[in-house]
């Protein structure tokens, strides 16, 4: 896997302007660790990216250890961020102390991960 794919390239973020509609996004996180110590780099990665993602509105709702999947494959943890608008999203992605650091930490902890942008209903 390369860090394009554990880490989504600033073009690709950045095209997420045309593909999302107005208003809240939810980014659901998948992880799978590396072994022997991915889990605690991406505690730090987590130490870095958690006020990173406040600054820009978003929180953290749900974080997690993965239970068994009923088809697919096999994850370790899961995340969901709620973020204000897609702006808010492609803000963290832009946000130079983001760039210079997490990255590398996302690389550093993570075998594999699935990224996926969805939307609640609006009312």
């Amino acid at each position: 896997m390369t860090s394009d794919e554990l880490t989504p390239s600033a073009e690709r973020v950045e095209a997420l302007r045309d593909e999302v509609g107005p208003g809240p996004v939810i980014l659901l996180n998948l992880l799978k660790f590396k072994e022997p110590d991915g889990r605690e780099k991406f505690a730090e990665y987590g130490a870095l990216s958690g006020p990173l993602i406040a600054r820009q509105g978003a929180e953290v709702f749900y974080l997690a250890d993965a239970g068994p999947t009923l088809s697919g494959e096999e994850w370790d943890t899961c995340a969901m961020i709620r973020f204000p608008d897609i702006e808010a999203f492609i803000g963290l992605a832009a946000d130079p102390e983001y760039q210079a650091k997490a990255p590398a930490l996302r690389e550093a902890a993570l075998e594999r991960t699935l990224w996926m942008v969805t939307q609640p209903p609006q009312a």
